[in-house]
């Protein structure tokens, strides 16, 4: 059976084959088809059936795309990070997770993300999903010129990690350092991360700093298509107008996020004169107009190309548990094989 999820953009496929069954034996001989759904709709939604064990995740996608990314660590820390996949994230359930693009802050971010639902929320955490190639096109017609100067812009990604310790010293406050982030125990395996993910980390007595330099607008590799980076929450103008956080949660998550608005340039201000707020408020608008939401149930497993579509979380009440594991159709990227 296949079925469609929600009548707006992106139009993802939901696929509900007879339930109960192995989701890796179903991928092993529906792989082309599934790879053709995805290709086509940017997104695939498998059904009812199951996996055992967080790797078996990662053996779906070695079996769907031939590789599999390790952990790189990032903006938020992860549970039971491993070298081919791990749980979703660490932040607290009453937050948002607006949508974004997996890992998209590095330069070589992966192709493919895979997630599965091992115990959905007793109460909400529906997933948001975004086609931020229809965004871009959207605003090609509501807002020509800005976009027209976006695509001659980088953005200038700088993220700040304080060390837990320090903050727990001064504030008695606990945060996520870039220890917990990218699972590194050392300044030296810190720098070698960051050199291989071709970003540079500075480290400071009281916090370190990743920067990277991401373009606004991507092509995408396959479609040829222009796809608008997600970086709307980001801005610390845009958070508490559309998301709602309360001066703690927000005062937290300016500790983690910053797009260099005191050191380089913001992104709302550009390098030369700031980027008007009605650019934002069409920014959100063309987000609403090209998203549709899910209910995540037991056995759920959504295959997103991340080049095209953005995800993101609703806050949830009760035990969650969630896999994901990443992939590149670039075999040129940083991958790994299974022997």
């Amino acid at each position: 059976m296949e079925t469609l999820i929600d009548t707006k953009n992106p139009v993802i496929t939901v696929l509900e084959p007879t339930p109960g069954g192995s989701l890796l034996r179903y991928s092993e001989t529906h792989r082309h088809s599934i790879l053709e759904k995805l290709e086509h709709s940017g997104g695939v939604l498998i059904r009812g059936l199951f996996l055992s064990t967080q790797e078996e995740l990662a053996d779906l996608n070695q079996t769907l795309y031939g590789n599999t990314l390790p952990f790189l660590g990032g903006v938020s820390p992860r549970k039971n990070p491993n070298n081919s996949s791990f749980g979703v994230s660490l932040v607290p359930p009453n937050m948002t997770i607006p949508q974004h693009r997996e890992k998209n802050y590095f330069p070589d971010s992966p192709n493919r993300a895979s997630f599965y639902c091992h115990q959905p929320a007793r109460i909400g955490g529906l997933t948001p999903i975004t086609d931020f190639e229809a965004v871009f096109s959207t605003l090609q017609k509501s807002a020509p010129a800005d976009i027209a100067r976006l695509l001659e812009e980088d953005i200038y990604f700088n993220l700040t990690y304080w060390n837990s310790d320090y903050w727990a010293t001064k504030h008695d406050i606990t945060v996520w350092g870039w220890q917990e982030r990218f699972d590194c125990d050392t300044e030296s395996a810190m720098n070698a991360l960051a050199e291989s993910l071709r970003v540079s980390a500075t480290h400071y007595p009281a916090y370190s700093l990743v920067e990277s330099h991401v373009p606004l607008t991507t092509l995408h590799p396959t479609r040829h298509t222009h796809v608008i980076y997600p970086f709307f929450y980001h801005s610390k103008r845009a958070i508490p107008k559309y998301y709602g956080l309360n001066e703690y949660q927000l005062y937290y998550f300016n500790l983690m996020v910053n797009l260099c608005e005191d050191t380089h340039y913001d992104i709302l201000s550009g390098r030369d004169k700031p980027i008007p707020m009605s650019f934002i408020d069409k920014y959100h608008k063309a987000i609403e107009q090209h998203t549709c939401f899910f209910h995540w149930q037991a056995g759920d497993c959504l295959l997103l190309d991340n080049d095209w579509l953005g995800h993101g979380r609703i806050p949830f009440y009760g035990n969650r548990e969630h896999w994901v594991s990443l992939s590149n159709t670039d075999t040129g990227k940083l991958t790994q094989k299974t022997p």
